[in-house]
């Protein structure tokens, strides 16, 4: 977990043009003051069983208009973000000072763990992407 948090926090901070830092001393120095609200589950939420279930939790479902519109507004407008700067990211899995294979594998792990696939390092991560764009490339290019 340690991995997920240092990549993420890391990636973002490039966002906004903030120096980076690597070291877990540093992150696990802050986990005392960090209050995790225990997980409840909501009492309202169920699982369809079936095909019927489903087709009904399906017609009670709010509409995507209306939750893109609920989102939308909440956004703080144009002038609330004047000055504002985020630098782009682009993929580069080369790179080992930009934390992408890093937040890659971590985020991965996570979900192997969650299933109980094998985790794989960050250079076995590396030769998967690696696979992975040329493939995504050439899909595009035939589409």
């Amino acid at each position: 977990h340690l991995d997920f948090v240092i990549a993420a926090a890391n990636l973002r901070a490039a966002n906004y043009g903030i120096a980076g830092d690597r070291s877990p001393e540093r992150f696990q120095a802050y986990l005392p003051s960090v209050d995790v609200a225990p997980f409840v589950p909501k009492s309202n939420v169920r699982i369809a069983a079936n095909d019927s279930e489903l087709k009904e939790q399906s017609d009670n479902m709010m509409d995507i208009d209306t939750v893109a519109d609920n989102i939308r507004n909440e956004l703080p407008s144009r002038e609330e973000l004047a000055g504002v700067h985020l630098d782009e990211a682009s993929f580069e899995k080369d790179d080992d000072s930009n934390f992408h294979m890093d937040f890659i594998t971590a985020a991965s792990n996570l979900r192997a763990r969650n299933y109980g696939i094998t985790e794989a390092d960050k250079h076995e991560t590396k030769r998967i992407a690696g696979k992975i764009i040329p493939a995504i490339a050439t899909t595009t290019a035939l589409v």
